[in-house]
């Protein structure tokens, strides 16, 4: 095995280098506005969002999450039992990680279908050959709706990443309306 060879520490810092995947021959952007993610911030904005963000993933709420990540992995891994040959990946990676990613964000359990996961995907991972007939829902709206029931005091309201997001934008004007859809 070899080891792992870190790039000097100046090129780390060196701001000739960044994480804008525009400037990345070859990409494809996501939905006008929602192509952005924290992942593709350069720093000093990458900074202050990952110190908010980082605030959901306290040891005390990802516990939290525990009953609900066993209990999701035991209903999946119940309708695979039943099967003779199964594809782990659709079967049970794949909607387990979606579910998770969407307990931490707090997006409602009735939005667990294939139209909320291609609008979804759509923002995180664009595709070329993405058919925009398939993502049914409208990004913006999908999640201009879950800002709302934040704000509202929706579901889980401050609980999950989202509502976190949300109180401390609101309370500090930390981030932004856009910075919001993209974290």
């Amino acid at each position: 095995m070899s080891a792992l060879t870190l790039p000097p520490p100046g090129l780390l810092t060196d701001g000739r280098l960044s994480k804008d995947p525009g400037r990345v021959p070859g990409y494809v952007p996501g939905p006008t506005g929602l192509s952005r993610h924290l992942v593709q911030a350069d720093p000093q904005d990458h900074t202050r969002l990952r110190t908010l963000v980082n605030a959901a993933f306290v040891p005390r709420r990802i516990a939290q999450l525990e009953p609900f990540i066993t209990d999701t992995a035991n209903q999946l891994l119940d309708r695979v039992e039943q099967h003779t040959h199964v594809d782990v990946i659709d079967a049970f990676a794949a909607p387990l990680t979606f579910r998770m990613i969407c307990a931490v964000l707090g997006v409602p359990g009735e939005l667990d279908n294939t139209a909320t996961r291609d609008t979804l995907m759509a923002t995180i991972a664009p595709a070329p050959d993405l058919n925009p007939a398939r993502v049914e829902g409208d990004p913006h709206a999908l999640l201009d709706t879950l800002i709302a029931d934040k704000r509202a005091g929706g579901e889980r309201s401050g609980v999950d990443l989202l509502g976190a997001l949300v109180q401390a934008s609101d309370d500090s004007g930390a981030m932004s309306e856009e910075e919001l859809r993209w974290v």
